[in-house]
């Protein structure tokens, strides 16, 4: 087992780096409450350092020759860039395959898309309380149990093979307008969607009937 909650530090690199690592003999994960906004302190001082230089530069072009105006808009064009990219990197969690069998990503703060194509172990997922959390690819043929309540920004859900999904908790999600479950999960006992008023009635009927 593994269990690092609420620790500020932990990237998205390292988690990563420890779910999709081909020796890891790790059968439960706990990451809850990392990626919190104290979590982004590292990448602060380098954005900070770049934005107040662009914006020097900027300051002085503004007394100085037209090329010099030119050159510092590229500054500032390429510092916005830099920090729109850092952004999108700590909102985007993939990992090409993973050999958990128990998952806790609980009320990450930055996580925005979770792209887990191949998890052949994982049994249980947890992933409520992640407020900006929009989109999730799940393909895990052994999962049982997924919860994702509490998601007020979470929009598609997609599962493929999850056969043998028993449990489906997706509570006070408002915006979830689709669930897709692409092979089928006709082994759900328990589907548990109170507050989800934007699922439609085709991705319900759907998913209640197994296809």
């Amino acid at each position: 087992q593994l269990k690092l909650p609420h620790n500020p530090h932990l990237s998205h690199e390292l988690v990563e780096a420890i779910l999709g690592s081909s020796t890891s003999t790790l059968d439960s994960v706990d990451f809850s409450r990392c990626g919190d906004r104290r979590w982004s302190s590292c990448l602060k001082p380098a954005r900070t350092r770049r934005r107040a230089a662009a914006q020097q530069s900027a300051a002085s072009a503004s007394t100085s020759s037209p090329s010099s105006s030119a050159a510092a808009a590229v500054a500032a064009a390429a510092a916005a860039a830099d920090e729109a990219v850092a952004l999108q990197r700590e909102a985007l969690m993939g990992v090409p395959r993973i050999l958990a069998a128990h998952l806790v990503l609980r009320g990450w703060r930055r996580l925005r898309v979770l792209h887990l194509p191949s998890a052949p172990r994982l049994v249980t997922c947890n992933l409520s309380e992640c407020i900006f959390l929009e989109e999730v690819t799940l393909c895990a043929g052994r999962l049982r149990s997924l919860q994702a309540s509490r998601c007020p920004r979470l929009r598609l859900l997609r599962l493929c093979e999850c056969k043998e999904l028993e449990q489906l908790v997706l509570t006070q999600c408002p915006l979830l307008s689709e669930v897709s479950s692409s092979g089928g999960c006709g082994a759900l006992a328990e589907v548990v969607l109170f507050g989800c008023r934007s699922l439609g009635a085709a991705s319900l009927r759907a998913l209640l009937s197994g296809t």
